[in-house]
């Protein structure tokens, strides 16, 4: 008889200490695909005429509204380069008519510099990534941002 009422109240014991564990945890506010948890790190780095994206010459960057992105900027490169973010590109001016990153305008790195930039972006689009020093943009440096929902 006594091993019945040990089991017993083990069993009851058991049971109260799962409920609570699952009250607790029930309480805790879940959000199923919050964007704003997503963090992404990209490696930019520049060189002359180029810029490569994580290892990748020239490749396009793939986004979210809402990811929190950090870029890692590294120019390898011999001569200074700038980065700006936008779209239109005004080549008479060296900048891009909408930016997209205000009040941020531009990164601009001497040879072997290192720098970061993190945002967040918050509307959609097609958007570029661009080097404006003399001949660099016409020459190819330049890398797409596409934004999505």
């Amino acid at each position: 008889m006594n091993h019945k009422k040990i089991a017993l109240g083990t069993v009851a014991l058991i049971g109260i200490f799962v409920a609570v564990a699952l009250l607790m945890t029930s309480t805790v506010p879940m959000k199923a695909h919050d964007v704003s948890l997503i963090k992404k790190t990209i490696k930019i780095t520049m060189d002359e005429f180029s810029f490569t994206v994580d290892g990748v010459k020239g490749g396009a960057v793939n986004l979210k509204v809402g990811d929190t992105v950090t870029l890692i900027f590294e120019n390898k490169g011999k001569v200074l380069h700038d980065a700006h973010f936008g779209t239109d590109a005004d080549l008479k001016g060296r900048f891009f008519k909408k930016n997209i990153v205000a009040p941020f305008d531009m990164l601009v790195l001497e040879a072997n510099e290192r720098a970061q930039l993190t945002f967040t972006p918050t509307d959609p689009g097609t958007f570029e990534l661009a080097c404006f020093q003399p001949a660099h943009y016409e020459a190819g440096m330049k890398v797409v941002f596409n934004v999505t929902k």
